[in-house]
């Protein structure tokens, strides 16, 4: 599916004070991969406040230290910061990322990031800001992202009956459903290294309804449910911690909390999904920011 996100994101900054928090995202990488302390201090009301996947959480001097050492710009050239997607409600904001990085090699990638951020509306500056990015397309090593979002509202519903519907299908492991919510010509990109999964390295790029659905059989098939035990190395048994979750009317964003009770070697993966209405009233799109493999 084809979801024009330019003419979304330019219908979005018709309001100057939305566009201006969107802006802040892009600065906020920008000023990591410069190492200035001055400009992101800027972006922020009160102390620097930053909970980056290398080195989690800094907040005032330690948040500064980020800045400093951000481990993208150590181990990769960072190029041109591109704004793909944006998502604002309820004083939070996620903005999608393209970052163009190049390796010590010459070798190119493009890491795709979330810079999810609590916004002080008032003062147009940033709160709190979560990053979130596949390191293993910059390091070239899988990795563990342990908890880094508490729940703070309670039982996490969806004010959208597509998305509950999604959720539900997610849980229960029903193809049959999943097929029902999603439109003919969606995407579900998990910004993986394959569209196997046996490979564990994270989901890739599924395209059109059939596509998506592969992906999903290989996930209900090696993951199982969370109260399973693990059966022959394969089924670990997984559950879903939703940890937060806002609407914009077209885009759900949700931070979650991958736990596999079973499973010794990522007992627990955090990460961010924004998931897209299409024109049909079905998903047309999910996209997945983790690191789990």
């Amino acid at each position: 599916m084809t979801i024009d996100s330019s003419a979304r994101l330019a219908e979005m900054f018709e309001k100057p004070e939305v566009k201006a928090q969107a802006d802040h995202a892009v600065e906020l990488i920008a000023g990591l991969a410069a190492g200035d302390t001055a400009k992101v201090a800027s972006l922020y009301s009160g102390h620097v406040d930053i909970d980056d996947p290398y080195d989690g959480r800094g907040v005032g001097d330690s948040g500064l230290e980020i800045v400093r050492s951000w481990q993208p710009a150590r181990l990769a050239e960072v190029g041109e910061i591109r704004l793909e997607h944006y998502t604002q409600a309820d004083g939070l904001g996620a903005a999608e990322l393209a970052v163009d990085l190049t390796k010590p090699d010459g070798s190119r990638v493009t890491s795709k990031m979330v810079v999810v951020s609590e916004l002080d509306e008032k003062a147009g500056r940033l709160l709190r800001s979560r990053l979130y990015y596949r390191r293993a397309w910059i390091d070239g090593r899988q990795h563990v992202r342990l908890s880094i979002k508490e729940n703070t509202i309670g039982e996490i519903t969806f004010s959208n009956p597509v998305i509950q519907r999604y959720q539900n299908a997610l849980h229960s492991g029903d193809l049959a459903e999943m097929a029902a919510v999603f439109s003919p010509d969606a995407y579900l990109d998990g910004h993986g290294q394959s569209r196997v999964l046996y490979d564990k390295v994270g989901m890739g790029l599924y395209e059109g309804r059939d596509d998506v659905l592969y992906c999903f059989k290989q996930m209900f098939d090696i993951e199982g449910h969370g109260d399973e035990q693990a059966q022959d190395h394969v089924s670990v048994g997984e559950i879903i911690d939703r940890r937060n979750v806002f609407h914009d009317g077209t885009t759900t964003i949700m931070e979650f909390c991958i736990l596999r009770p079973n499973d010794p070697n990522a007992p627990e993966q955090s990460g961010v999904a924004a998931y897209e209405l299409g024109d049909d009233g079905l998903l047309g799109a999910a996209r997945i920011y983790d690191e789990g493999w």
